[in-house]
């Protein structure tokens, strides 16, 4: 799956994560302000859904676990 970060109307790719597996994807420093709400969303490579998560209030230094079933 190709992961990418929606803020406000941007959306950012920040990697692809395999299945089985973790991966550690790093948010770009510019886009983190203080805490910033934002989204997460999961393109599947070959499939037509994009599900996103609800917004998350992040700031730098934070880890967010995002598990896809």
């Amino acid at each position: 799956m190709t992961i990418f970060v929606l803020e406000g109307s941007r959306r950012i790719r920040l990697g692809t994560a395999t299945g089985v597996s973790t991966t550690v994807l790093r948010i770009p420093d510019n886009l983190l302000f203080g805490i910033t709400a934002l989204r997460f969303q999961t393109d599947p490579i070959g499939g037509n859904a994009t599900p996103a998560t609800y917004e998350i209030g992040v700031r730098q230094g934070d880890e967010v676990i995002l598990i896809i079933p």
